[in-house]
């Protein structure tokens, strides 16, 4: 329902979080429920999970995209500066599954390459993805009485995170032209499921 959702022309937000981010104790951690959806295939993005690399980091990164053009960082809400994690995962962007699939921020020092990347979008048929691997970019500080595991990173750190999340989410709800996916991701996910 989720893809058939995106192919069919609608905007997705996905927010992960770190390794063992499992908090209704299943055994399943945010990035693992992300993964198992299919992102790998059809929007390539791998969501780094338990016993992979850089899948629980803390950094506020000023390493953004210099593409000109970049409407998430340089959008409609505003220009992002940084980007801050903590304690969130990478993810790996994967464009022989999916071609359109673009970093937006990476960590502190690293190339703008497929790997490692802290914000990814991607369109499906007729609809759009982002992708993020922490819930604090998107925390307001505010919480129930006595949780104390919650940041400010809507407005914390000297970054601009609400900046990134108010460019991605409109870009993530304008329309744009279908791109056809890659022919094994049709196959896996035929538009009729009933």
């Amino acid at each position: 329902a989720i893809l058939n959702f995106v192919r069919n022309g609608g905007g997705l937000l996905m927010v992960a979080d770190h390794t063992g981010s499992d908090r209704n104790s299943d055994g399943w951690d945010s990035p693992r429920v992300w993964n198992d959806l299919g992102t790998d295939t059809a929007f390539g993005i791998h969501f780094q999970s338990t016993s992979e690399a850089n899948s629980n980091i803390t950094d506020t990164s000023f390493n953004v995209s210099t593409v000109p053009g970049d409407s998430i960082i340089a959008g409609t809400a505003g220009t992002v500066a940084a980007l801050s994690y903590h304690n969130g995962t990478t993810m790996t962007m994967l464009p022989a599954n999916n071609p359109t699939v673009t970093g937006h921020v990476w960590p502190p020092g690293l190339a703008h390459g497929n790997t490692q990347v802290m914000a990814v979008t991607s369109r499906y048929g007729q609809g759009r993805v982002g992708a993020v691997g922490d819930s604090s970019p998107a925390d307001d500080g505010s919480a129930q009485p006595g949780n104390s595991s919650i940041f400010n990173g809507w407005t914390g750190d000297g970054a601009t995170d609400n900046i990134l999340f108010l460019n991605m989410s409109i870009w993530l709800s304008t329309r744009a032209p279908a791109v056809t996916p890659p022919a094994q991701v049709m196959l896996q996910y035929p538009t009729d499921l009933s």
